[in-house]
């Protein structure tokens, strides 16, 4: 099996970069040098973790470099990168665009400022042509990440499915923290129903604990639900009855 690389560059200093420096840090051996823009960032990632920085990218000619950067400034940076092989995190990039010793290393999860994510325990998405693949497939393991192939198709629709688990249901979360807020209602009340939502969904059978006045075609309780909501609530109140009642229909 193929080492680990000895000099490793991580390019970015946001929530993705900084989830792996953390982790990589730990690791015995493995020299990290974070490559950014933000001088006051870089600062305090040095003193958090003990790594080597620098704000120029002729920094980048080692083995392999790590990118995690908006997928806006991938082309602009990715050209100036020296490393020998490159290693996007950006989890709908097309390596291809960017040349043959380009690869994805997408970690599916979200990461927000202060969570201390254990990135052992989530999947990582690799893709590249046959000579990144081997080598992501033996560096992950090496690192204890789980790792699985998608290619660009597949990456795009996880990406989708993504965005319905976390991002919608996060702002739909963050409507009704608002509207109880509005409603002179303190949130803290919610705590054990939002407990309870998420300790009983089903991922084998996911309409299976549906309920609620859309799922039973209670419109006397709809009605009433509706003249307390105004504009985009609304629309969005009354776009995901219709959807719960258009599943609840094909059931029968």
């Amino acid at each position: 099996m193929a080492a680990l690389p000895t000099n490793l560059v991580i390019i970015g200093t946001g929530r993705v970069a900084e989830a792996l420096i953390r982790f990589l840090s730990t690791r015995k051996g493995l020299n990290i040098c974070v490559i950014g823009r933000n001088s006051a960032r870089l600062k305090e990632i040095q003193l958090k973790y003990n790594v080597v920085i620098s704000e120029n990218l002729n920094d980048s000619a080692v083995e392999w470099a790590i990118v995690a950067i908006s997928d806006d400034a991938l082309k602009d940076v990715i050209s100036k990168v020296k490393a020998k092989w490159i290693s996007l995190t950006a989890g709908t990039a097309d390596w291809r665009l960017y040349g043959e010793n380009c690869s994805i290393l997408y970690p599916l999860q979200s990461f927000s400022a202060n969570a201390d994510i254990q990135l052992e325990n989530i999947p990582f998405i690799i893709d590249g042509d046959t000579s990144s693949i081997s080598n992501l497939e033996k560096w992950t393991d090496l690192l204890s990440l789980k790792a699985q192939q998608f290619d660009l198709e597949k990456r795009e629709k996880l990406h989708v499915v993504a965005v319905f688990l976390n991002n919608f249901v996060h702002h739909i979360m963050a409507k009704g923290i608002d509207l109880a807020k509005n409603y002179e209602i303190n949130p803290e009340i919610f705590e054990a129903l939002i407990s309870e939502t998420f300790n009983r969904f089903d991922m084998e059978n996911p309409y299976s604990q549906q309920t609620g006045p859309a799922e039973r075609k209670d419109e006397v309780t709809l009605e009433k639900h509706r003249k307390y909501l105004l504009d985009g609530n609304l629309s969005l109140y009354n776009m995901l009855s219709m959807s719960i009642k258009a599943i609840k229909d094909a059931e029968l």
